[in-house]
């Protein structure tokens, strides 16, 4: 079963995938200010619907959880 959204634990946006563009510049960024990786956190739909972060526009677009 897929978890649906996945995030880092300082992410202020939840994406569908790794793959994801916007992720992965984070991933890099991070990267290259000597900052290393932030463990990958799945969340569920519903889980999504209450983090205190935003839906990626990258990846997010069809697949909105709302409240």
């Amino acid at each position: 079963m897929s978890a649906g959204y996945i995030t880092t634990s300082e992410s202020e946006r939840y994406h569908t995938s790794e793959e994801c563009p916007l992720f992965q510049r984070g991933r890099r960024g991070n990267e290259a200010q000597g900052i290393p990786p932030r463990p990958i956190v799945q969340l569920t739909p519903d889980e999504a619907r209450q983090a205190r972060q935003t839906r990626c526009p990258e990846c997010c677009t069809s697949e909105e959880p709302t409240i």
